[in-house]
């Protein structure tokens, strides 16, 4: 063996009987350190053959010896190190060993979480070269090899994303809302557990407007155990495509939000200038009231002047106003205005996914967009803050049960000729409206 390699293959072991100004002097190195944690995982390993080194067995010979070593590489924190793989040879097979411990550390390292953060800060594979950490024996960070270590980390990532199970958490509320990356068209569904935390749940190439690739992701979500029984609060935008693959997957257990914001912003891009200052202000109050009987008179009668102002921004308020007006009806608008009331928390999250993509010049095809979305995702989503007055979200979950307790019940909930009151006791009542 090679003496200059004596150093790499020396097993923690040896260091720590070792002066304790030696063993200190690793503390500086910790990629070594790493290293010689490494190597002793593969002596134990191979003592569990051969028994301890220059040991003798009882009768004279040995099923297996130790026979040199393979030269391989382990990665670690990004960098890819030399490792010298001892080698056992079993006398009575005539052939070597494999070591499956080394399979196993290389197996934990999973997707090589320093290298895509890095990606994702904004540093291309090109500059890759000139920000990674020097090592001596850190070799193979060429522009090739790291486009190469990235697409494989990243595929563990897409498989991680989208097969984890669903069923930890208690999920109250999906927002569901488009994004796009050049020509790609992504929808994006992100889930509020009942502790106000948020998670992204999953995402699917398609147009909003496509109803059966929405309910594929849907579907999806529910395989992976998305429970649903209780009721779920869906916020949409105002997509005909998302709204009808709702109703189709989760039909009367599904209460749906339409974003004020979008809505606003469609009946405003009717108007002039002069005219949407005055009537953006209207619409604003009346998405603040907190009484649904007010918040729906106040629209009817913006509705009622638009019809003379400008037809077209009268249908468009029209359109889906009982929607918008979810959060009223559920009492829950006091609470919750600003956090689902739009689909805001998924603009925040796009915006982010910008920051992360945007060197990006070139998108080649759907696979180059999924693994850049999935890595995009998992990256942000630990650093996702819980909704506002998360706290309360027990008493919208007690809404939704109720509400979405029968079919019966939930059509009365979203009927327009009905003023909708929920009493304390979390009962439906109902009256006809005058």
């Amino acid at each position: 063996m090679n003496k200059a390699n004596t150093k790499s293959n020396k097993p923690l072991s040896e260091v720590l009987v070792e002066p304790i100004d030696i063993q200190a002097s690793y503390l500086g190195h910790l990629y070594e350190l790493g290293i010689l944690l490494v190597n002793q995982i593969l002596e134990d390993a191979v003592q569990q053959y051969t028994g301890q080194r220059y040991s003798h067995s009882v009768s004279g010979g040995k099923d297996y010896v130790r026979y040199g070593y393979n030269p391989s590489s382990i990665k670690l924190q990004g960098q890819r190190h030399r490792l010298q793989v001892p080698r056992v040879h079993s006398q009575q097979e005539g052939k070597f060993v494999s070591l499956p411990a080394l399979q196993q550390i290389r197996e934990s390292q999973g997707p090589d979480s320093l290298l895509l953060r890095r990606l994702l800060l904004g540093s291309s594979t090109r500059d890759y070269e000139k920000i990674i950490e020097e090592a001596t024996d850190s070799f193979g960070v060429s522009k090739s090899t790291v486009s190469r270590q990235f697409i494989q980390e990243a595929r563990q990532a897409v498989a991680a994303f989208k097969n984890r199970s669903l069923k930890q958490d208690k999920f109250v509320v999906i927002l569901l809302d488009g994004k796009k990356l050049r020509t790609h068209q992504l929808i994006i569904a992100i889930g509020i557990t009942a502790k106000g935390e948020k998670k992204v749940l999953g995402f699917v190439q398609a147009d909003t407007e496509n109803t059966k690739v929405v309910r594929q992701l849907l579907v999806s979500l529910n395989h992976r155990g998305l429970q649903y029984n209780d009721g779920l609060l869906f916020v949409i935008d105002g997509a005909k495509g998302l709204r009808a693959a709702i109703e189709q997957v989760y039909g009367h257990k599904a209460i749906v939000q339409r974003c004020v914001w979008h809505k606003q912003e469609n009946v405003l891009s009717y108007l002039n200038e002069q005219q949407r200052s005055d009537y953006k202000l209207q619409l604003q109050h009346c998405y603040r009231e907190t009484d649904y009987t007010k918040a729906r008179a106040g629209l009817q009668k913006i509705e009622k002047q638009l019809e003379v102002l400008n037809p077209g921004a009268a249908r468009s308020l029209q359109e889906g106003m009982e929607e918008t007006l979810t959060l009223q009806k559920l009492k829950m608008v006091r609470y919750f205005r600003q956090s689902l009331s739009t689909t805001n928390c998924i603009e925040n999250i796009n915006r982010l996914i910008e920051q992360k993509t945007g060197k990006i010049k070139h998108w080649v095809n759907g696979l180059q967009v999924e693994r850049w979305l999935s890595v995009s995702l998992l990256d942000i989503e630990p650093r996702l803050n819980k909704i506002q007055n998360y706290k309360y979200l027990h008493l919208l979950t007690e809404q939704l049960k109720v509400i979405t307790k029968t079919k019966k019940a939930n059509q009365l909930f979203l009927s327009e000729d009905m003023a909708i009151a929920i009493s304390s006791d979390n009962r439906i009542s109902t009256k006809k409206r005058a």
